[in-house]
């Protein structure tokens, strides 16, 4: 049975958004248009209902193979903003969840009518090859205006396909080959969604004396994020739970080093987060120091333990997740 909110009338609401874009493109199809459909019931809290979409979605794109009129005049790009940050997947042991969160699709359809235009473009070839480089959003905008150029429909005055430049610093067309010196710094992409150089070999911290340290440390900052936060007087302190240790895993390894992807699992509450650490050990394995290389992220779910905090800001969002509420007197 569906919840009302994933209905609208008798179809689901991606089943009604997509009957929306194809009465759209009919009546629009004579004129440039640009169409952003986003579909978040009821997969973004259900992932399991993913697989009920494909139909309406086989549909679309059949429908829109009926009409070669929009079809070949139709840059189609499908593309999620990221993957599961909430629920059983994420908080599984292992660097899956990890690696996906950050690594989500993007399908590319370029039309007919611009490939023929542009015979000696090599669109697809760099399309292809650009599939094993480091890319972001920026360069689905910046494609865009690629092929707003490409096409004549900039709105950049005085700028023709000559002139634009398909390739700068912090961003790049996906129709020309994207730099290979690219690094998540130099985009802005920060530590914690940063998949770069590990996807290696990775292997599992069992030290005992590493995971006790390395949870130590993560609980004594879980309380600092709370005691410096303007929600003090209302969230509970953090302890480690009964069963504490998610999983540890290595990304990276150095004669005296290892950046490890730590999950762990906090009371009260039941709360599971995960975060990238940097551990420095001595030759004989003991812990010189630990550093965060990156941000806790919360991995499960926290329904409403945090109601106390109203939030005004992205601050107060991200605190939500790390404070458990105390019961009011």
């Amino acid at each position: 049975m569906q919840e009302a909110a994933d209905c609208v009338s008798s179809e689901t609401v991606s089943n009604f958004m997509l009957g929306y874009q194809e009465r759209f493109l009919e009546k629009f199809k004579s004129i440039p248009f640009f169409d952003f459909f986003y579909a978040a019931n009821p997969i973004h809290d259900f992932e399991l209902a993913l697989p009920n979409m494909d139909a309406g979605y086989e549909r679309f794109l059949l429908y829109l193979k009926a009409y070669p009129d929009i079809h070949e005049n139709t840059l189609i790009m499908l593309f999620g903003d990221h993957g599961e940050r909430y629920g059983g997947f994420s908080s599984h042991g292992g660097i899956e969840p990890f690696i996906e969160r950050s690594l989500v699709p993007l399908f590319v359809r370029i039309p007919e009518k611009l490939l023929r235009k542009y015979p000696d473009s090599d669109f697809l070839k760099y399309l292809r090859r650009n599939t094993n480089l480091l890319t972001t959003a920026m360069d689905v905008h910046h494609t865009l205006l690629h092929v707003l150029t490409l096409s004549g429909l900039s709105l950049q005055e005085n700028i023709s396909a000559k002139d634009f430049q398909p390739a700068l610093t912090d961003r790049s067309s996906l129709l020309v080959e994207v730099p290979k010196t690219r690094t998540c710094s130099s985009l802005g992409i920060t530590a914690e969604a940063c998949v770069c150089n590990t996807i290696g070999q990775v292997s599992v911290i069992e030290n005992p004396f590493y995971l006790k340290e390395m949870l130590k440390f993560c609980i004594d900052y879980l309380n600092e994020l709370v005691v410096e936060s303007r929600f003090r007087e209302k969230c509970e302190g953090w302890e480690a739970a009964d069963v504490p240790i998610i999983s540890a895993d290595a990304l990276q390894q150095g004669d005296n080093f290892a950046d490890v992807l730590f999950k762990f699992a906090a009371m009260p509450g039941a709360a599971q987060f995960e975060i990238r650490l940097r551990l420095f050990h001595t030759s004989d394995m003991h812990v010189k120091n630990i550093e965060r290389v990156g941000d806790f992220i919360r991995i499960n779910t926290f329904g409403n333990t945090s109601y106390c905090i109203h939030p005004q800001d992205d601050g107060d969002k991200l605190m939500m997740s790390f404070c458990y509420c105390k019961e009011e007197e």
